[in-house]
Order: C-alpha cells, then sequence, then structure tokens
C-alpha cells in the first residue's frame, strides 16, 4: 500500500509540473507573461514544490496544501476573470487530477492505519 501511496506523490509532482510548463507547451502564454500565465505558473509552482516534498519527506499535512492548492486551481477562472479556454481547461483538469490524487492518498493512509490498529488491537486482545 505504501508503494501506492508513492505513485500518487510521484502523480502529484508530474500534475504540478505540467500545469507549471503548460503555457509555454500550449501556447496562451503570450511573448511576455500575461496574467493567465501567472496564475498557472503559481498554481503549478505551489502543487509542484508539495509534490517535490511529499515525495522526498512525506507528511500528511503536505496533502492537505495540495488539495486547497488544487480546489483554489479549479475555482481560480471564477476568482480571477480568466477568458482564455486553454488556460480555464488546464486550471480545471490539473486541479481535479491532483484532488484526486491526494484524496486517493489519503483514503490509503486512512486505510492502513485502520488495517494496522485492528491487527494491533488483535494482537493485544489476544
Amino acid at each position: 500500500m505504501r508503494q501506492l501511496g508513492r505513485y500518487c506523490d510521484l502523480a502529484t509532482l508530474a500534475i504540478g509540473a505540467s500545469l507549471f510548463i503548460s503555457p509555454w507547451l500550449l501556447g496562451f502564454g503570450a511573448p511576455k507573461p500575461n496574467f493567465p500565465t501567472q496564475i498557472v505558473g503559481v498554481m503549478g509552482a505551489i502543487i509542484g514544490v508539495t509534490g517535490i516534498a511529499t515525495v522526498i519527506a512525506f507528511e500528511v499535512w503536505e496533502l492537505y496544501i495540495v488539495i486547497a492548492s488544487a480546489i483554489a486551481s479549479i475555482a481560480s477562472p471564477w476568482l480571477f476573470g480568466i477568458t482564455e479556454h486553454s488556460a480555464i481547461l488546464v486550471l480545471i483538469l490539473a486541479g481535479l487530477s491532483a484532488l484526486a490524487t491526494s484524496g486517493a492518498h489519503i483514503l490509503i493512509i486512512r486505510s492502513t492505519r485502520a488495517t494496522t490498529d485492528q491487527v494491533e488491537f488483535e494482537t493485544w486482545a489476544g
């Protein structure tokens, strides 16, 4: 189960990196950065750096930072009035993907802890 959680962390890192470089890959970054490019870059950096942190030294609270960033990424087109369709699509899809990977990792942790607690209780109860 821990290996599956590690894959979730690596997927979160990949999502953050792809979100960060998406303006240049998809071409919605103007020759000089515009507002949607900056928003996508900041969201990608936050998710990517937190993904790096979870891969290097895992802590559960890092998953909640990714979840908060993913929700902000999903809401940012409406919060900031972004009208570029490709930027909206990238922000929403990356946010949903990061939300799914972090949520899955939290579920994996909870199921692992429940199983471990049950085994410890059964061993203790004898």
